[in-house]
């Protein structure tokens, strides 16, 4: 036996036996976590610690999945996003460590994707072609003498992005300054204006230096053979021989500086846009206890906008918000304070008045029934973990395990759920949170206090000395990017595609797994319950018709569903009515959701409650959500303006850090009624109204509560109102018997009509920029083809995406990210996630009937698109996730039977049907909309591309 168990222990918490085994040869250690999961996961890591700001690592994480020994295709890694059953396949890098995790429900499937990944680490072609270097880190790019000279690279792109995001380089910050001595200064990811001083040689030399068995960490989970994963894990280990690792180690951060860093970060506006930050080393992964401790205070002082920490801050207008964090993947844990867009006035104080009010509320104590809520909080989590089927938990587990077990600690005391929780219960018991924070916290001298201070130049990421290049040098650029071209422009063979095995799609069998929901009237509601084990948890949903809103009771009404829950109300503060969710709900949401029917286009839009507690809690659950809904109190100006404030950071971050999703939705407003209502109740409308009350709401308070009230009375309509619960047939009737508490309040005032909102679609080729300080572009195309909704679309969109888009735009055009989406209402999408072009990524997406026309692929290769189209309808669902698809279906008017025909269609669909498909695609050069994120530089340059620009503040 190549493998010797040295450990097996029962984990009760989450009911799963973990066995360690060490591989005799190298002493690589493999810890198997077997339990009833239907989905699988293996994962392979090593311990990567950089030595400077390079991003060696990222580079490598990358590089390894571009072709090996067995598999030499150029990117094994897109073969199997084209067609594997794989519902979780990536990699990542950590400030220490670089992660390889794949999951699936098939074991077999599994088996292949491990074998690709274990070759790819082990054998990968990258020690022998530096192109993939060149493609995936960085090399200079000159096609044509009289063009500039370019940095390219799919890394160095995304870290450009990533350098845009103030809240990034705000941790990155953080860590080159708290861990000043360590390797954890350095940006594991890697600095742009560094990444281009890596040489190849320095990359392969460190991949040599720690990809050995030695110093690997395999992992996996579910209910499989582990013999046979053994097996093959043993054929690429027992290619090496032991090589010691003892000296490879991290050692604990002993220097720090007392006084106050100071550092510029770019922002365009550059008024009140200071960032202030307190961080502090508190112990190693280890002492679990400690850090779930230090979680709790974080709850306390920051978790919630009612917390007199937090509200301190912003209702004496000293910054727009403070949130708090815990740095856990690394080999000691920071936790950190970050006031968010401090005012010019304070940030030279900040530092004293902190210290002043943290003080001051340690020395009061912490609220006792807040604590105790937050630790009843903790258990339902934990309650809630087994029914969590929709994560890949095999990855989740990997990374929790990776934070000891590099470090040569227990890996699993993560897991002892019952000590934490005992531990927290005997802190709260002896009032020893306030000793903790003060000890961990307020005396902390393991600390770093950074303010960052916004200047307007942006990061400059061109080398001045470009423009000495003589002649001579260009061309030996133009030379080498000639050949990196043509390398990047060769086909895979026939014969590599072969190694990448795939099972026969026409073979795979894929459940339906939407049930038709048969609402009754059970006491002057219609309600329906989705029968299923729920481990005592009962998930419910309200849902309220409001079809027959305005445009300004809709945005009302979304405003609403962010005040519910966390506002006071007639009898509750704030801060009692959050005390309370915590000890008896364990989550309670409110939103709003547009249906569009299938058959006609009518339109329903719903404003929903969801909430899940366990059972034995339904009857105080049933009391805190009439207390809500009923006792609404929108009186207190202070109160709704923070949650504006916050609401408005929130958009505002979501924009900037998802500029992709946001193109996406901004387009989608253009193309129908349905998608230009999401706009109004989350989109860049949403944003403007809010923005707009912000500004107005010392004026206009008297306005703004009236409006809110009215909107609530007209949401909160017996009329057409259903509800659902997702819990075994016995709670249920639990459930059923204390919701009466809250619909016996409702009134039947109004019967359901369609919106009546006007919608006019946008002229032919209206295009939008929006821009603020980013050195990467978002690039998105929307337009409408003509035709019934099937699964032969489905394979063409899996094609573009994974054979079109990623070779154009990401591995060619070097963004990060790229994609094609179709819906069944015949809108289809283009977008590109940190983006080094503009131009070029819209031409390639109008170019799209031309790639449709010359398709060319094989057999295996269309068996391989449709096994990833079929995927899509595989993935991985918990209990309520099931029970909401399904309510989709019914809302919409989907006919059930339709999953089942478009998994058939799919499986039947022929190479000439999709060039057929060619037809569809042909009009989108005259016949589409562009929506783009991007610089001011960039957008003025390409000016004559939009209709209109807008600044993202």
């Amino acid at each position: 036996m190549s493998f010797e168990l040295v450990e097996k222990r029962y984990l009760k918490d989450i009911n799963t036996t973990s066995y360690k085994y060490v591989h005799l040869k190298t002493k690589a250690e493999l810890l198997f976590f077997k339990n009833d999961d239907e989905n699988k996961s293996f994962s392979i890591s090593f311990k990567t610690i950089p030595k400077n700001d390079k991003g060696i690592f990222h580079i490598i994480e990358h590089s390894v999945l571009c072709g090996s020994k067995k598999y030499p295709l150029k990117e094994p890694f897109l073969e199997l996003l084209k067609g594997s059953f794989n519902t979780f396949l990536n990699a990542m890098t950590f400030p220490d460590k670089t992660v390889y995790p794949v999951s699936s429900k098939d074991e077999n499937d599994l088996k292949v994707l491990m074998d690709i990944y274990l070759d790819a680490v082990f054998n990968p072609n990258l020690l022998e072609n530096n192109k993939i270097f060149m493609q995936e880190g960085w090399h200079y790019h000159l096609e044509n003498l009289e063009d500039e000279i370019s940095y390219k690279g799919v890394v160095y792109n995304e870290m450009r992005g990533v350098y845009d995001s103030i809240d990034e380089l705000i941790d990155i910050n953080i860590s080159k300054n708290l861990y000043k001595n360590s390797p954890y200064m350095y940006s594991y990811g890697g600095d742009p204006r560094k990444i281009v001083n890596l040489e190849y040689k320095e990359l392969v030399d460190e991949y040599l230096n720690c990809y050995h068995p030695s110093n690997a960490y395999i992992f996996l989970y579910g209910n499989l053979n582990i013999n046979s994963f053994l097996k093959i894990i043993d054929e690429y280990l027992s290619e090496y021989n032991f090589k010691n690792y003892s000296n490879y180690v991290l050692n604990k951060q002993d220097n720090f500086n007392k006084n106050i860093v100071t550092v510029n970060y770019p922002n365009s506006e550059l008024l009140d846009k200071n960032y202030f930050t307190a961080s502090y080393l508190i112990d190693t992964n280890e002492n679990i206890n400690l850090l779930s401790s230090i979680e709790i205070i974080n709850e306390l002082l920051l978790g919630n906008s009612d917390s007199s920490f937090k509200n301190y801050f912003i209702e004496n207008n000293i910054c727009e918000d403070v949130y708090g964090y815990l740095q856990k993947d690394r080999l000691e844990v920071s936790y950190s304070i970050v006031f968010k867009n401090v005012k010019d006035k304070y940030i030279d104080k900040i530092d004293k008045i902190y210290d002043k009010k943290l003080n001051n509320e340690i020395k009061n104590g912490f609220n006792k029934r807040h604590i105790k809520s937050i630790i009843r909080n903790f258990v339902f989590d934990i309650k809630d973990e087994i029914n969590k089927s929709s994560e890949p938990k095999g990855v989740n587990y990997a990374i929790f395990l990776l934070r000891n077990w590099i470090h040569k600690k227990d890996p699993l005391q993560v897991f002892d759920f019952e000590s934490i929780i005992n531990n927290l219960k005997d802190n709260f018991i002896n009032n020893n949170y306030e000793n903790i924070a003060t000890k961990f916290i307020l005396q902390n001298e393991k600390k770093s206090l950074i303010k960052a201070i916004p200047q307007k130049n942006n990061i400059s990421y061109t080398k001045a000395f470009f423009e000495d290049f003589d002649e001579n040098i260009k061309k030996g650029i133009m030379k080498k990017t000639s050949d990196f071209i043509k390398w990047q422009n060769k086909e895979n063979s026939a014969e590599d595609l072969q190694k990448i095995k795939a099972v026969d799609s026409k073979k795979v069998l894929i459940k339906n797994p939407i049930k038709p929901l048969i609402f009754k009237n059970i006491n002057g509601i219609r309600h329906t319950n989705y029968q299923v084990f729920t481990n005592d948890i009962i998930y419910y949903k309200f849902i309220f018709d409001i079809s027959d809103f305005s445009e300004k009771e809709l945005k009302y009404a979304s405003l609403i569903s962010y005040i519910l829950f966390n506002n006071n109300t007639k009898n509750k503060s704030k801060l009692e009515n959050n005390i309370d969710i915590n000890s008896f709900l364990g989550g309670v949401d409110t939103f709003i959701n547009v249906f569009r029917n299938s058959k006609n286009n009518d339109l329903k839009i719903k404003f929903i409650l969801s909430a899940k507690n366990l059972n034995i809690y339904m009857k105080e659950s049933s009391k805190i959500i009439k207390e809500n809904l009923i006792n609404y109190d929108f009186s207190k100006k202070d109160n709704i303006k923070n949650i504006l404030v916050e609401l408005k950071l929130y958009l505002d971050n979501k924009f900037k850090e998802n500029a992709h999703l946001f193109t996406l939705q901004r387009l989608s407003s253009y193309m129908s009624k349905a998608n230009y209502i999401k706009e109004i109740i989350n989109g860049f409308n949403f944003y403007i109204f809010i923005k707009d009350l912000l500004k107005n709401i010392n004026v206009n308070y008297n306005d703004i509560s009236e409006n809110l009230i009215n909107t609530m009375k007209k949401i909160l309509n017996k009329e057409d109102l259903l509800t659902i619960s997702t819990c075994s047939e016995y709670d249920d009737k639990l459930f059923l018997d204390n919701i009466s508490n809250i619909t016996n309040f409702i009134k039947s005032e109004r019967k359901y009509k369609q919106s009546n909102i006007l919608f006019n679609t946008k002229s032919n080729k209206y295009s939008e920029a929006f821009y603020f300080n980013t050195n990467v572009q978002y690039v998105s195309l929307a337009s409408n083809i003509k035709c019934n909704y099937n699964g032969k679309l489905l394979v063409l969109s899996n094609i573009i995406n994974f054979d079109y888009l990623w070779n154009k735009i990401r591995i060619k055009g070097g963004a990060y990210g790229t994609g094609f989406s179709i819906n069944r209402y015949n809108e289809i999408y283009f977008w590109s996630y940190r983006d080094p072009n503009l131009t070029k990524t819209i031409d390639i997406y109008k170019d799209i009937s031309k790639f449709i026309e010359n398709l060319s692929i094989s057999d295996t290769d269309l068996n391989k698109f449709k096994i990833g189209a079929l995927n899509t309808f595989n993935q991985l669902m918990s209990p309520n996730e099931k029970s909401s698809i399904s309510l989709k279906y019914y809302l919409s008017d989907i006919d059930i039977k339709e999953f089942d025909k478009i998994i058939t269609e799919i499986k039947n669909t022929k190479i000439e049907e999709l060039k057929s498909l060619k037809s569809l695609f042909e009009n989108i050069k005259e016949k589409n909309h562009i929506c783009v994120v991007s610089s001011k530089k960039n957008i003025e340059e390409n000016q004559k591309i939009f209709s209109d620009t807008i600044k993202l503040e």
